[in-house]
């Protein structure tokens, strides 16, 4: 079993920097051999079709995070055709994301411990991969293919889930919308809350016969693209 290690000021990579770096890594005006999807969408944006296949491809930008932000934030950028693909994502990021779903920050370790939820940007890139992760899984399901799904199990609710009700008033269900409000920076309990949460999620696990990811509300999920 291998993954990477994410420390607070650096990552231990689960490969060594010449592959993740370079050789599995998009690069500007480098060619890769990629596999594609394609997603035909409604003026909506309701999926009509998609489909997957091998190409080639040459990033025009490779931009960072906040380089990102500031497009969007205020809509310039020297390339008007890279200025519309960003604003496009956004838009359909904005339209397709399930605002719903459950979000489990991340601890940020500064001079106090504190959580840290995904900003926009963040989020728009992570909404691209569970869409993608999720057709993907949608796919090999119709077509009968034997697939690795990645499988998170609903939660059983045990005594860690009665300390979280006795921590917060008028927690009555373990839904989404519940936890999701316990672990607002602004619940004095949140610290508290984020730890028995944890305790009560089970790990996600990879599966060939089960493929369903409750944390992030979708019938068939796999691992075919991260951020």
């Amino acid at each position: 079993k291998s993954f990477s290690t994410y420390l607070p000021d650096y990552v231990i990579k689960m490969f060594p920097e010449d592959i993740s770096e370079d050789m599995c890594s998009i690069h500007e005006n480098v060619e890769r051999l990629v596999v594609t999807t394609e997603i035909k969408m409604t003026k909506e944006f309701d999926i009509l079709d998609y489909k997957f296949y091998r190409s080639i491809v040459k990033s025009k930008k490779q931009f960072t995070y906040e380089e990102v932000k500031d497009i969007v934030e205020y809509n310039e950028y020297e390339n008007d055709n890279i200025l519309d693909s960003i604003n496009l994502m956004y838009k359909i990021y904005k339209n397709i994301r399930n605002k719903s779903k459950l979000k489990i920050p991340e601890l940020k370790f500064d001079e106090t411990i504190k959580i840290n939820y995904l900003d926009e940007i963040h989020e728009m890139i992570e909404e691209m991969m569970i869409l993608n992760n999720r057709l993907i899984a949608e796919y090999f399901k119709k077509n009968n293919k034997i697939f690795i799904g990645r499988n998170h199990e609903e939660p059983e609710l045990n005594d860690n889930y009665n300390l979280l009700k006795m921590v917060n008033n008028k927690f009555n269900e373990f839904n989404f919308n519940n936890i999701n409000r316990i672990l607002d920076i602004k619940n004095d309990n949140y610290l508290i809350n984020l730890f028995l949460v944890q305790q009560i999620m089970p790990k996600a696990r990879y599966n060939i016969d089960k493929d369903s990811h409750w944390g992030l509300d979708v019938k068939n999920y796999s691992h075919f693209t991260s951020p």
